[in-house]
């Protein structure tokens, strides 16, 4: 997790998502990844989860979702 850049995070939902119901810039998200909880989203893919609710796009239409190498 540590190995993920703003600009993955960025290309599925611009500046700033939605954790736990807040937004937050993409920025501050990535420090808080390495400890983030992950559910299954598919081979090598997991969904971020935030105050146990997925994290989204802004505008609350796209999971986020990361792959692990």
């Amino acid at each position: 997790l540590r190995s993920i850049q703003p600009a993955e995070i960025e290309q599925q939902a611009g500046q700033s998502v939605r954790a736990a119901g807040v937004e937050v810039p993409v920025a501050d998200f990535i420090k808080a990844l390495p400890t983030a909880e992950l559910t299954y989203a598919g081979p090598g893919r997991y969904n971020v989860i935030a105050g146990g609710r997925p994290v989204m796009s802004a505008d609350g239409k796209r999971r986020i979702v990361i792959g692990v190498k």
